[in-house]
Parts: structure tokens; sequence; C-alpha cells
């Protein structure tokens, strides 16, 4: 947004996919970033992180950029904490049984 002064201020508003409810993510003004070159941030919804690229010259311009997949490396460090575990209960339990021979 540019007000009458010609300053500019910007937010980007995130929606979370396993919500649906919006978050601000980023605010800011001119007077905390230099508008002649691009901003670029980093968002996370959960699901991804990814860039976006604002550009406050004219034209203003706002751009994705790389993208990655979050969801991904959750639910694997924790499928491989779940098998972890598992592994530890049967060692625990076949060494029990094995220590109560008759």
């Amino acid at each position: 947004m540019q007000d009458n002064q010609g300053k500019h201020a910007w937010a980007i508003y995130v929606m979370t996919p396993l919500t649906g409810n919006y978050k601000m993510e980023v605010f800011d003004t001119d007077a905390n970033a230099d508008i002649t070159t691009p901003v670029t941030y980093q968002i996370n919804d959960g699901l991804l992180a990814y860039d976006i690229t604002i550009n406050c010259t004219e034209p203003m311009d706002i751009i994705g950029g790389t993208t990655k997949n979050v969801v991904t490396v959750k639910l694997f460090t924790m499928s491989f904490a779940i098998v972890v575990i598992m592994a530890i209960t049967l060692f625990g339990y076949v060494k029990d049984k094995a220590s109560h021979k008759f």
C-alpha cells in the first residue's frame, strides 16, 4: 500500500491449511526496509516453507520463490521416532522373556 505522501507499508497474511485461520506473518514499512531493492521473506504455514519477494519499485510486484515441504520432514521424523520406540520396547520385552526361562 502507498499513502498520499508516497510512503509504503505491506503486510503478509498466511492461511494455515490445517485450521483455515489467518495470521499476520510480516508487517513492514519504508522505514524498516530499503524499498529500492526487493525484500525477501521466508514464510512457513506449517505445511510448506516458501520465499516471497516484494518489490516496491514501479510497478509493485510480489514474486514467489523456492518452496520446501515442511510436513514431509515432520512426518519422517515422527515415523522414525515411533520405529525407535517400538524397537526399544520390543527388545526390552524379548530380553525380559529370555531372562525368565525355567
